[in-house]
């Protein structure tokens, strides 16, 4: 139970290392992360995945309409 600046307990097991609030998620390297600092990390990762993927044959337009054939 973490122990808030004014001295009353909480249920959460820490704060937050991003944004100090409650924090309930103990990552891997053993920070823990509020729900939405956790959310916001996932999202700054699938972003750089995206931009950073390569380019694929199903990303390219098929060279028949659909319904030709």
């Amino acid at each position: 139970m973490a122990i808030t600046s004014k001295g009353t307990r909480t249920g959460a097991p820490g704060a937050c290392t991003d944004c100090g609030n409650d924090a309930y998620i103990r990552l891997a390297g053993g920070e823990l992360v509020c729900a939405h600092c956790y959310g916001a990390r996932g999202e700054a990762a699938r972003d750089v995945r995206t931009a950073t993927r390569p380019a694929t044959s199903a990303d390219a337009p098929s060279p028949r309409p659909h319904g030709a054939g």
